[in-house]
């Protein structure tokens, strides 16, 4: 073999080797990426169990924290023009309603509760909003589940001792 037919063996078998390197790490990224995914999409779920959206799957977590727009805490006022009014330390607040609101009736102190237990809520009410001014005590301590709606907060959700939930 000449020279010239030497180099371009060499040059020839470089690429391939070249390629093979790189084929090997577009396999292994591509790989790993699907089985990340795979593992993402079991994240929550029990062996057997029901997955998330079906009935009987219960989440991993089941409190939030008090102190926020999407759920505070105070003492009931009222209900007028589809708005809820609360004392929060002091403070009346007043918030828009959706046009459905659940009445949540729960087993927990909501006076001494800095969180929301939802293993503790024995019970669910969907109302109006004129219903909650008709259901809930004036005084009574509630907590306001709320959502962002268009740039607003509109509250869907007023939690409160399930022994004042005579309905």
């Amino acid at each position: 073999m000449n020279g010239i037919a030497k180099t371009s063996l060499i040059i020839w078998l470089g690429g391939l080797v070249l390629l093979t390197i790189v084929a090997a790490l577009f396999f292994k990224t591509y790989l790993n990426k699907n089985k990340s995914q795979s593992e993402k999409q079991t994240v929550g779920q029990t062996a057997g169990g029901p997955s998330k959206g079906q009935i009987g799957y219960s989440e991993p977590e089941s409190k939030i924290s008090a102190g926020t727009k999407e759920l505070a805490k105070g003492k009931f006022l009222k209900v007028e023009e589809d708005k809820i009014f609360y004392d929060e330390n002091g403070i009346t607040v007043g918030q828009p309603l959706t046009t459905e609101v659940v009445i949540s009736c729960t087993a927990q102190d909501l006076t001494l509760a800095e969180e929301l237990d939802f293993d503790m809520v024995s019970r669910n009410h969907v109302s109006t909003p004129a219903q909650v001014g008709e259901r809930v005590p004036a005084g009574e301590p509630v907590m306001i589940l709320a959502n962002l709606d268009k740039g607003q907060y509109r509250s869907h959700t007023v939690v409160m001792s399930e022994s004042k939930c005579n309905f």
